[in-house]
């Protein structure tokens, strides 16, 4: 089955409904609008909940929470992330999951030194331009993962998501064998 986008206008009342918390009426209303499975759309309807939760998290407490998960200390980074904000166990969980996996792009701290991928690309080396941030209508990892191995391609599917997460080969690997 070919990869399906979902349209702006469903993005858009999904990201409200998620705002809201209705998070079952949006894996709903994504279910309908792609006919997509409950996993996948759950999986998008969740990362449109990671993308409300870093617009609410001041860039202060974001690398605060990057430095230790960077550092392996994930569980205090969801104690640091709930004393430092009004968010819920279960959304600092999945927050600081998305920040592990490199789904959630750092927050530029007004006086900071800029991180490199938000330079710009004439002021970078050739071997350090960093990846594109991805457009938010974007078809999910997970389908493009399956396209790929649907056509019997596992070498780029295993690129794909080394490329778009930074994982090692071997959790690449794992990662594409957990989506059979």
């Amino acid at each position: 089955m070919p990869a399906r986008p979902v349209p702006q206008q469903t993005r858009e009342h999904a990201l409200a409904l998620v705002s809201q918390g209705l998070l079952i009426q949006a894996i709903k209303l994504v279910r309908e609008a792609t006919a997509f499975d409950l996993r996948e759309a759950k999986e998008y309807v969740d990362g449109l909940q990671v993308e409300v939760l870093a617009a609410i998290i001041p860039p202060e407490l974001d690398e605060r929470v990057r430095y230790l998960v960077a550092t392996g200390e994930r569980g205090e980074a969801v104690k640091v992330l709930r004393a430092g904000s009004r968010i819920g166990r279960g959304d600092a969980k999945l927050y600081v999951e998305a920040v592990r996996r490199g789904y959630v792009r750092p927050a530029v701290v007004p006086g900071a030194a800029l991180p490199v991928d938000a330079l710009p690309v004439d002021a970078l080396p050739v071997d350090n331009v960093p990846a594109l941030p991805a457009p938010a209508d974007r078809v999910p990892l997970s389908e493009r993962v399956r396209a790929f191995e649907r056509a019997a391609d596992h070498a780029s599917a295993v690129a794909l998501v080394q490329a778009e997460t930074g994982m090692t080969r071997a959790e690449a690997e794992r990662f594409v064998a957990a989506l059979d």
